[in-house]
């Protein structure tokens, strides 16, 4: 079994009460927020498998999120977890494991995680990581403090876009020559273990005002982002307001509901 997060905390609060002070049902769900990972968010199917009990099952709105935790998103499935450090959201057919969770200023914290296959976004906050969040996928590895970025792993490479703020990523061994320092606006793709492409340049703005609007940031079948695709010579990139139609992969859901 799986403790919802309103759930359990509001059963804390109700032992934790003071007699004659009233314990409001809001506070339960912001402690949720702020203490400890959890999905905010699912569409579509979405499956959980922890490691004690080693099974699948439905991913809930509320559910907490423990070391070992396996997320899998299948067709049309759509994931979005809050924590401590930032959110990050799963889009469909993916699967991300946590290694582990710390603590952060007396909260729970998910600071590694890694993307075995499929598209993630990550929006870490710059003030909530003190030692950095790490990321891996097959391939490469990550670490940043602060910025908003997308890591997909499919046909056996990945692909790094960011939207905002560093991103530094090396092969698993981290080794010196393969080193790659991304800026906003930036993009890399690394097939197999150590083909680091060259990194190539897109519009961040434009998928940064479609994410606000609840579209999320277009990403090719490689992962890479939408105005890179249509421009691969890096020439002529689109600019805000300029074909906004096409900006995005219809295959990831257009219609997202916060």
């Amino acid at each position: 079994m799986r403790f919802l997060g309103g759930t359990m905390l509001l059963a804390v609060s109700i032992v934790f009460c003071l007699p004659g002070v009233l314990c409001a049902m809001s506070g339960s769900e912001e402690l949720g927020q702020a203490y400890h990972p959890q999905i905010r968010e699912t569409r579509g199917s979405v499956m959980v498998k922890g490691a004690k009990y080693n099974i699948w099952e439905p991913a809930e709105r509320g559910m907490l999120l423990l070391a070992g935790d396996i997320l899998r998103t299948e067709k049309g499935g759509f994931a979005r977890i809050e924590f401590a450090s930032g959110i990050i959201e799963l889009y469909e057919t993916t699967v991300m494991v946590i290694p582990s969770i710390g603590v952060q200023d007396r909260k729970k914290d998910i600071q590694e995680v890694s993307i075995e296959e499929g598209k993630a976004l990550f929006d870490i906050n710059p003030l909530g990581v003190e030692r950095g969040f790490e990321f891996r996928t097959k391939n490469i590895q990550g670490g940043v403090k602060g910025t908003m970025f997308t890591v997909s792993y499919l046909e056996e490479g990945t692909s790094v876009n960011v939207y905002r703020g560093v991103v530094r990523v090396s092969d698993l061994e981290r080794s010196e020559s393969s080193q790659v320092e991304l800026l906003a606006g930036n993009t890399v793709r690394v097939e197999k273990r150590t083909d680091f492409r060259a990194v190539q340049k897109f519009d961040p703005e434009l998928a940064i005002e479609n994410y606000r609007n609840n579209i999320p940031p277009g990403l090719d079948g490689k992962g890479f982002p939408a105005d890179y695709n249509a421009n691969p010579g890096n020439k002529g990139v689109r600019k805000r307001g300029a074909g906004k139609a096409g900006s995005y992969d219809a295959n990831l859901d257009d219609d997202r509901e916060r």
